[in-house]
């Protein structure tokens, strides 16, 4: 076999938490800050954006999904989204313990119930990800590259037709595939 290098999978690191609510924002964003101040690669949807279609980009190119359970997040309707869908696709899940003494019940804590847990201090965090077996060299950024927001493409099918022939293609994971028509 020749020196060709296969290309490594480009992921990233998803966050799970109730925006609204100060203590858990506070919890994300100063782990989050520190995974971007190590060049870490992090999903940020962009807030105009569609939020399933943001959901979607989001989990199906994670790594992990840092999950800041708290009883916010338990009655958010996106938090149940996420984590979901997360747990449907298998998405590894790391639950940051974050607020003391929380127990989430119902479906948060019917998803958590088997997943890792760590303190929200950003050490334990790092070595949480490396005992999933998350590889660093999958969610560090290229150079040149940065923690911008995630563009959601602004179709999901494309298409025409011409004198009775159909075209189209799909985007998936931004990139895009040609669709095949029988006639």
């Amino acid at each position: 076999m020749t020196g060709t290098a296969i290309p490594i999978a480009r992921k990233y690191i998803f966050f799970s938490y109730e925006e609204n609510d100060e203590t858990d924002s506070y919890a994300a964003d100063s782990i989050k800050q520190a995974l971007i101040e190590r060049r870490i690669r992090v999903y940020q949807p962009r807030k105009d954006g569609n939020i399933n279609t943001a959901i979607a980009n989001g989990i199906e190119n994670a790594a992990v999904v840092l999950v800041f359970a708290s009883s916010s997040l338990q009655h958010s309707k996106n938090g149940s989204k996420i984590l979901n869908y997360a747990d449907q696709r298998k998405t590894p899940i790391l639950h940051i313990k974050h607020i003391p003494n929380f127990q989430p019940i119902e479906w948060l804590g019917a998803i958590l119930a088997a997943q890792k847990t760590c303190s929200s201090v950003f050490n334990d965090v790092m070595n949480s990800l490396n005992s999933l077996g998350i590889k660093m060299e999958e969610v560090t950024l290229n150079d040149g590259e940065t923690n911008d927001f995630v563009e959601d493409s602004e179709h999901l099918f494309h298409g025409g037709t011409n004198v009775g022939n159909i075209v189209a293609d799909y985007t998936q994971f931004h990139e895009k595939f040609p669709m095949e028509f029988e006639v």
